[in-house]
């Protein structure tokens, strides 16, 4: 059994957000891992797709959704189970916010993979897609720009 109290498990930094990793794929038989991810005021994560699916719980703050509809406002309660193969992506509103994440088990890996590139300095495009490529993740550009909304 493991228990983390509030602010408890391993953290990661990974690009601008911080995230206290719960459980990950070792403590699970290799079925899913767990964390609590902080993103700060205006955070974005790029649309991206993978091979299984994710899910998340949103505890605070407020976020944009990104999916194959429209743009959806999201906040604290809100529950999202995002399929196999769909592409999404957020934003992070002007208070940032703090969400429970349910990822499948081949982001270990992938967050483990880019923040040693990023740390050795090797992060380029093809590096990212080809470390995505190795744990089902496929990037698929940049967030719209709403500025002009």
């Amino acid at each position: 059994m493991i228990i983390h109290r509030s602010g408890e498990g391993r953290p990661i930094a990974f690009r601008g957000a911080s995230i206290v990793r719960k459980a990950d794929a070792t403590d699970t038989g290799g079925r899913w891992a767990v964390g609590e991810a902080t993103q700060p005021p205006g955070f974005e994560n790029s649309p991206h797709s993978h091979s299984e699916p994710e899910a998340f719980y949103v505890l605070d703050g407020d976020f944009v959704l990104y999916g194959s509809g429209e743009p959806t406002a999201i906040d604290r309660g809100c529950f999202v189970l995002i399929p196999p193969d769909e592409i999404h992506g957020f934003r992070a509103g002007v208070d940032g916010g703090r969400f429970l994440a349910i990822w499948p088990p081949m982001m270990d890996g992938y967050f483990e993979e880019m923040i040693a590139a990023a740390a050795a300095g090797s992060a380029t495009p093809e590096s990212i897609a080809e470390i995505g490529r190795r744990h089902g993740v496929t990037g698929h550009g940049a967030l719209p720009d709403l500025t002009s909304r």
